[in-house]
């Protein structure tokens, strides 16, 4: 996989990241339409949604920051 490849499937992560931390109730309602009736999701599924959608924006922001230095130091030489 080259660095565009990799880039583009970390923006995409951190696309979905996003929207898990900003939409939460959205998400439960995704994942729970056809198990429940009129139920609502509890605090620690809001929380928890939060964290992890966080996790989906640092990791992949780290993976495309670590490629393109790797790609700044290929093209000047040194890596």
């Amino acid at each position: 996989m080259d660095y565009l490849e990799i880039c583009l499937v970390s923006a995409v992560i951190i696309a979905v990241g996003i929207f898990m931390v900003r939409k939460p109730e959205l998400c439960w309602k995704l994942k729970h339409s056809l198990d429940t009736e009129g139920g609502e999701p509890s605090k620690y599924f809001l929380a928890a949604t939060k964290v992890f959608g966080t996790a989906m924006i640092i990791l992949p922001a780290v993976v495309i920051l670590i490629s393109v230095i790797s790609l700044v130091l290929e093209a000047a030489g040194l890596g």
